[in-house]
């Protein structure tokens, strides 16, 4: 359609609307949405000017569209040469920091970015990486030794940090040749091998233990769950491999991997384009609410599993929102001031925000139907969803600032760096 078809077709729909809905707050999300996905030609007639007799609306408050600065902060590629940066984690708040010998490591506020391919250009990197915002320095903090190709990570109220390794066909040092399908590592947060094990958790070696059927399938997603008032953490994790899209929550004493227990709480579908698997992979937990969002790159859809820290049952969640803009969803993120979901587009390389209307008081079910909040384009590379160029958004952390302002950082692996919206 043409530029001018599109304005017809927005002012048709903005003039069968009072004049006071077009000027309501709670309305404005949705308009600028709706004006961003016309393009950027007519969003002086969205906004409106003197000339139309519209007065132009702001953008909504502690949303992605109020972020006016979109910044570089550093080089994410490893000093062996690793580079392809995929999740981005931090501490949670009850993280208070940990003292290693001589030198303070992992601390709140830090940022662990994992570094996906090797120098060569191999799905096989191995390099975690520490970014502190208070210096601007980014260092090494892990190399692995089991396992590559790390796509998900979390950090525990201990400073331990959970990597999920994609890759199949890893050769598992600790057990002999053993092969499997991705495996998930634990470090302290001296970013040393955790005691038990040298930190693996295994499907098929039998290192620390066999969950059966609920075997590790291509992990990807990771979210540490601790529903608020409550002290009792839960770790989530997605299996990606085709025809093995599941969501499992793993129940364990603390520092004691041989005691866990799994439980498959959900399944999702699951698929592969020309570069990467698709399925059931960016993962964010709502504490207060105890609902686990999963962004869906297979189906184009981010799904809500409700009382996720309870329920026994295996469930193919509550669709939160389907469809354009979202374009192979992976990433995924709450913003803290407003509990909006954030996502990163695999195949556009577009941040999405979408307000999922939790009604009702906490632990309320679900009700199903996200409005779209708005759209940033975060790198102008164009994907080609054929030959796999392009794509450069893998991971997305929203965070508040020391005054409280929304802050979102994202990994850019066409420039192998760590940005940040704020």
């Amino acid at each position: 359609m043409s530029i001018e078809g599109n304005r017809d077709r927005y002012f048709k729909a903005v003039s069968a609307l009072p004049l006071a809905e077009l000027r309501d707050d709670k309305r404005r999300p949705g308009r600028v949405a709706l004006c961003m996905m016309l393009g950027s030609a007519v969003l002086a007639a969205c906004n409106g000017d003197d000339s139309n007799g519209y007065a132009a609306d702001p953008p909504p408050p502690n949303t992605i569209l109020a972020l006016a600065s979109n910044v570089e902060l550093a080089s994410t590629v490893a000093p062996n040469g690793d580079s392809n940066p995929y999740f981005i984690t931090t501490p949670p708040s009850s993280f208070t920091g940990i003292n290693a010998g001589a030198k303070t490591v992992l601390q709140p506020g830090d940022l662990l970015i994992s570094d996906f391919s090797s120098a060569s250009g191999a799905n096989n990197g191995t390099s975690i990486m520490r970014y502190t915002p208070a210096t601007g320095q980014i260092s090494l903090f892990y190399r692995e030794h089991i396992g590559s190709g790390p796509v998900g990570g979390a950090i525990s109220g201990m400073g331990t940090l959970w990597i999920a390794n994609f890759q199949q066909g890893y050769s598992n040092s600790a057990d002999g040749a053993t092969t499997g399908d991705g495996n998930i590592v634990v470090t302290n947060a001296n970013g040393d091998d955790f005691p038990e094990d040298a930190g693996i958790i295994d499907d098929r070696s039998g290192v620390t233990f066999d969950p059966e059927a609920n075997a590790f399938a291509g992990p990807w997603g990771q979210v540490f769950a601790v529903k608020a008032g409550t002290t009792t953490p839960y770790f989530f994790t997605t299996n990606t491999d085709q025809g093995a899209g599941t969501i499992q929550r793993q129940e364990f004493k603390p520092g004691q991997f041989s005691t866990e227990t799994v439980v498959t709480i959900g399944e999702a579908q699951t698929g592969t384009n020309a570069f990467d698997p698709t399925g059931p992979q960016g993962m964010a937990y709502d504490s207060v609410n105890d609902i686990l969002y999963v962004s869906d790159a297979a189906s184009n859809q981010i799904l809500a599993f409700a009382n996720a820290t309870t329920t026994q049952s295996i469930s193919h969640g509550t669709v939160v929102y389907e469809g354009l803009p979202l374009n192979a969803p992976i990433g995924l993120t709450l913003n803290p001031l407003n509990g909006d979901l954030i996502t990163v587009n695999q195949l556009d390389n577009n941040m999405v925000e979408i307000d999922p209307n939790l009604s009702g008081s906490a632990g309320s079910q679900f009700p199903g139907v996200g409005t779209l909040v708005g759209v940033r384009t975060l790198d102008s590379t164009p994907v080609d969803a054929i030959a796999g160029t392009g794509s450069a958004l893998f991971g997305v952390l929203a965070t508040k600032d020391a005054q409280g302002n929304l802050t979102v950082y994202y990994t850019d692996s066409n420039t192998n760096s760590l940005n940040v919206l704020k």
